[in-house]
């Protein structure tokens, strides 16, 4: 049920709503300060503290003396029934909130006698921000006002931005018991003096992103323009229609539905983009106004009486106006078409928001900030919908890298086919400058002659016509004193575009003969084309972008087995394609650079792009990164640097580098080791070949991990043997799936409970089952478990029925009528299963085969081989791989544990995770086809007492997991300390973990009969390094693995503690490239 505004848009019926995170916040504090100490000191908590007949939210006081040394001011989110407005003083950086807990602070200065205030903080439901002890207060707030909780006024003229500039420290965005605890620290060693504070502070351009993103774009749009815009676009049709025809003249084919949805359910995309865009302006009239002395100054409008919308936004639009009046230029910047038609209701707080953000503009010289447009950029489109666009932000040093490496002349032309907010632009802008005058760009800006020479020099393309007006506004940032005209970004579809043609820049140039668009003669030849493609799969990527790949580059594809086809080949990504048609911009000699998904060095057609690579360039070198550098799951990242090469020997001598980044190092460290790699293999792990020595039927993966050397080295041995000599491995112990075609089609008609089974009277058509990997837990399955699982009522049933309905009884007929009832059996495998002669019909799946032993297909962490208890019979799916025992090589029971415990060892997981394929959220895939040729202990050969000893490993290592409780969490496999190590998140108890105790026992073990005792460890090491690396593609992002002259503006700022044990759990470690040199010896 909803009520609606007075005037327009909805909410909750529930008059009031309110999250008490004051409460919050003193239970968790109250908890942490009871039971640990901090830095060698105690802290207590008070809730509602007085202080001179007025009480702070919380306070937090260093015992014995109980001295306060923080004071957080709390704010509860309401809404008030029937009406629009909401108080915007929830915010935790709005003037009002931070002069409150100010106003505390100095108040229990003077109580206590202290030299500075107490550290202050303001919070709301959804985040905390700390700010510094002050040692004079009273030049920044008035206490006058703070006696009559004037708090809106309480802060003196030009204090709210000192405050912010030097005062504030950091926010977090959770109020999780780590993150508070870690504040708690950092404030007790700051008052302590233990550390300085600028250790502990972000820098100003991290303020001021989260200040324009939160207080800005995302306080504005939530609060205000979403919903006044919704409410136009529904009631003023010749609104509608004006949107929607710019927005089919900015590119978006199908108009305004492309933007807000068919329902107007995306409203809020468009709300963020004007937004967006009107942040832009101001940002950039502000930059102006320090360079042109006749450019009115832009100040709060509200004082000045501009209280209505209409008049704010027409005041506004004339400033911007007089902007390209004076400059004689930037109407890229100002004009925009349909981002300017923003809209805001005529709401007092919506227009004083602005005019904070204006106020705040005057104390920055946001053009010396670095790539703040970049880094709100890819904070305001929601993830979701940046995935499906295939945008993310490249952090500068990644561009700096690259850009550093293609550029080798100050006359090099750079193209960027999806420039998005122009990040590898600006980085290009920056080498051109150094090479034209030696000197380095913010150390010296450039002249006019210098600055129009290096814009006509860039060329960028993006389909998106909002980041292409930001790539724009970047460049045109790098000196607003000259007209910038020549700025050469188009919004076009890259594979429409082809070297040497005319097209059209998408913005305005006034003359005296009216308004024109300026033509763009694209070069015929590039020397560098760099950039970060969209990470689209094939089947993301719109239809006509396809038409146009096809057309452009499709014979190509076709030659390289690269068209994308059902199945596994349906994920290669757009990345491929950008790579493929850049190389026709290229001059011989020409450098490519880009940042790519590392996935295809792991995938079948990354083999056949690794061909197409050889063919075509001198791959110069691989860059591949153990940590994710984009926040989306999935997208883990390497650098591809290449140049054009048309001479095949030139190719084949060329030598290929690669490089495997796993800790943080900065630019010129990865560009000396790619001029020097000899020099620098042991500071990074480094692998040099000739080019015409890399086969072109493997995976590239083992070329930089070097995992197939391993491999080669253990399937050499005389006591290994391929799995296929004992077992045919397939998809689970249900006939269909193993024999047949993966998948039941219908797991709600086949999978029962035991309810369901009484309800039915099914029991002579039932057999155990196991419906989900996650109910195994341990190294055994016996009927003791499975009968637990029938006792919590799993769906632990599978329905077989391997007979027609004349020979079944009425009960199961009614069963099967019921599922038929319900359309199972025209799902489409059912429908299959119906006409396969062997069936019965859609509800027959045939019989259930024996395996002695299984493993979930699908893993996390470990892959695990589970023994099944022996006569017990269990009914598997397509998410198990099963191993059918040939009857020629039956194994005993003790023979049969010390192959688990090979199979639990380190060198098979090794096997898998380099020969796997990844999955959602960075599982390990394990396929049939990767088990019949896995190398296995040839147990049938191996001395008894060997095979004694390992089935006792085996047993030990069950009788632990049981004792842990599992065998399938983190903490469970790799213990708390390591496992904080490779998740990046801690733990809720110490595990000492089966990694380093049982599986360390077999590794070891199972090391002596290989004769691989003197590198066990550094296999241990490669194994954990590439589980980190699969993991660290669905984990959280790190874009500060790399180092380099941009300063890279956290906006996800985590501290993370450093772990006191190894993770070898203090065994001595091999490093990777010692390792490798090892291996080549055996």
């Amino acid at each position: 049920m909803y009520i609606y505004f007075s005037r327009y848009g909805k909410l909750p019926a529930k008059g009031f709503r309110e999250v008490n995170v004051q409460d919050e916040l003193t239970y968790i504090i109250r908890d942490l300060v009871s039971r640990f100490k901090f830095n060698g000191f105690e802290l207590d908590v008070e809730r509602e503290f007085e202080i001179d007949r007025k009480s702070a939210d919380i306070v937090v006081l260093l015992k014995p003396q109980r001295i306060p040394i923080l004071v957080i001011e709390t704010k509860r989110k309401y809404i008030e029934r029937g009406t629009f407005k909401v108080d915007r003083r929830i915010d935790p950086l709005s003037k009002a909130v931070i002069g409150q807990a100010l106003c505390y602070a100095t108040l229990v200065k003077k109580r206590y006698n202290l030299l500075t205030t107490p550290f202050f903080a303001t919070a709301n439901p959804e985040k905390l921000v700390l700010f510094s002890s002050i040692e004079k207060p009273e030049n920044y707030i008035d206490l006058k006002k703070c006696e009559e909780r004037e708090y809106e006024e309480a802060l003196v003229p030009g204090a709210y931005a000192d405050i912010i500039n030097k005062y504030s420290l950091y926010m977090i965005r959770t109020f999780k018991k780590e993150d508070i605890q870690k504040l708690l620290e950092d404030v007790v060693k700051a008052w302590k003096k233990i550390i300085p504070l600028k250790e502990l502070k972000w820098p100003l351009g991290h303020w001021l992103i989260e200040h324009l993103r939160i207080q800005f774009i995302d306080y504005l749009s939530t609060y205000f323009v979403t919903d006044y815009l919704k409410y136009r676009l529904v009631n003023d049709g010749q609104y509608y229609q004006e949107l929607n025809k710019l927005a089919k003249e900015a590119g978006y084919k199908n108009g305004l539905v492309d933007i807000i949805g068919d329902n107007l359910e995306h409203v809020d995309r468009l709300a963020r983009m004007m937004l967006y865009t009107l942040l832009n302006k101001i940002v950039f009239y502000k930059v102006l106004e320090r360079h042109y002395k006749d450019l009115p100054p832009l100040k709060p409008l509200v004082p000045q009486g501009f209280t209505s919308s209409t008049k704010y936004l027409n005041k506004l639009n004339k400033l911007f106006e007089k902007a390209i009046e004076i400059t004689q230029d930037f109407e890229a910047i100002f004009i925009t078409g349909l981002f300017d038609k923003i809209v805001l209701p005529d709401e007092i707080d919506c227009l004083k928001t602005i005019d904070a953000t204006i106020e705040l503009l005057d104390t920055v010289e946001i053009e010396k900030l670095g790539d703040i447009i970049g880094h709100i950029y890819e904070k305001l489109i929601p993830a979701e919908e940046r995935h499906q666009m295939g945008q993310f932000y490249t952090p500068p040093p990644i561009a700096e890298l690259i850009v550093k490496w293609c550029i080798r002349s100050g006359d090099d032309k750079v193209l960027d086919p999806g420039c998005g907010s122009g990040t590898f632009l600006i980085e290009a802008y920056k080498r051109l400058f150094e090479l034209k005058t030696g000197r380095k760009y913010g150390q010296a800006y450039p002249s006019k002659e210098v600055h129009e020479k290096v814009l006509s020099q860039l060329y960028g393309f993006d389909i998106n016509p909002f980041p292409a007006q930001l790539s724009t506004m970047n460049l045109a940032m790098r000196n607003t004193k000259v007209p910038s005209r020549n700025i050469n970004i188009i919004v076009a579809d890259f594979f429409a575009v082809i070297p040497g043609i005319r097209t059209l820049a998408p913005y305005v140039i006034r003359t005296p003969s009216g308004e024109i668009k300026r033509e763009i003669e694209i070069p015929k030849e590039f020397d560098c084309v760099v950039g970060n493609p969209p990470y689209t799969r094939w089947t993301e990527i719109p239809d006509k972008t396809k038409e146009l790949i096809l057309e452009r580059i499709g014979n190509v594809l076709n030659k390289y087995k690269l068209i994308a086809t059902a199945g596994i080949r349906e994920k290669i990504g757009i990345y491929i394609p950008f790579i493929i048609h850049s190389y026709s911009f290229l001059k011989n000699g020409g450098r490519l650079g880009m940042i790519i998904s590392n996935s295809w060095l792991q995938t079948d057609y990354g083999i056949d792009f690794g061909r197409y690579l050889l063919d075509h360039f001198r791959i110069k070198a691989i860059i591949d990164f153990s940590q994710r550098l984009f926040p989306i799951p999935l997208i883990a990242t390497l650098v591809i640097l290449l140049e054009k090469e048309l001479s095949k020997g030139s190719r084949e001598n060329n030598d290929c580098v690669f490089i495997y980044v796993d800790k943080e190092v900065s630019v010129d460290d990865i560009l000396n080791a790619i001029k020097r790699p000899y020099e620098y293999q042991g500071k990074f792990f480094i692998k040099i070949f000739k080019q015409k020595d890399l086969p072109r039927d493997r995976k590239w993966f083992d070329f930089l991990f070097g995992v197939n050397d391993i491999i080669e080295v253990v399937k050499k041995n005389p006591y290994i043997t391929s799995l296929s000599q004992y077992f045919e491995p397939v998809y689970g112990t249900i006939y269909w799936t193993a024999k047949i075609q993966p998948g039941l089609g219908a797991n709600e008609f086949f999978y029962l409970n035991k309810s369901r089974v009484n309800e039915y009277g099914l029991h002579d058509y039932v057999v155990p089952a196991i419906e989900s990997a996650r109910l195994i837990k341990y190294f055994t399955f016996t009927k003791t478990d499975w009968k637990k699982l029938v006792q919590d009522n799993k769906k632990c049933y599978l329905f077989l029925c391997h007979k027609s309905k004349d020979e079944i009884p009425d009960n199961v007929k009614k069963y099967i009528k019921e599922g038929e009832a319900r359309g199972f059996h025209r799902r489409t495998l059912c429908q299959v299963r119906s006409r396969k002669k062997e069936f019965y019909g859609w509800y027959d799946l045939g019989r259930i085969i024996h395996t002695q032993f299984f493993a979930p297909r699908y893993a996390q962490y470990l892959h695990r081989f589970i023994l099944v208890e022996q006569d017990f019979k269990i009914a598997l799916d397509e998410d198990f791989v099963a191993f059918e025992t040939k009857r020629e090589n039956i194994l005993n029971i003790s023979e049969l544990k010390a192959l688990l415990a090979f199979l639990n060892s380190s060198f098979t997981q090794l096997y898998i995770e380099s020969r796997g394929r990844t999955t959602g959220g960075g599982m390990s895939a394990f396929e049939v086809e990767h088990a019949r040729d896995m190398p296995i202990l040839n147990v049938k050969k191996l001395p008894k007492e060997i095979i004694r000893r390992l089935a006792e490993l085996f047993d030990k290592l069950e009788i632990e997991a049981r004792r842990l409780g599992n065998a399938n969490t983190c903490e469970s496999i790799f213990g708390s300390d390591l496992c904080r190590e490779i998740t990046r998140r801690e733990s809720k108890k110490i595990v000492i973990g089966l990694w380093n105790t049982v599986i360390k026992e077999i590794d070891h073990e199972v090391a002596k009969i290989l004769g691989l005792e003197h590198v066990v460890e550094a296999i241990r090491s490669l194994l954990l390094e590439l589980v980190k690396r699969r993991l660290a593609r669905a984990g959280e992002a790190k874009p500060t693995a790399l180092k380099g002259e941009a300063v890279y503006i956290e906006t996800a700022r985590k501290r993370k503690r450093k772990s006191k044990r190894s993770s070898s759990g203090g065994t001595s470690q091999t490093t990777l490239d010692k390792f490798f040199t090892k291996a080549k010896q055996l």
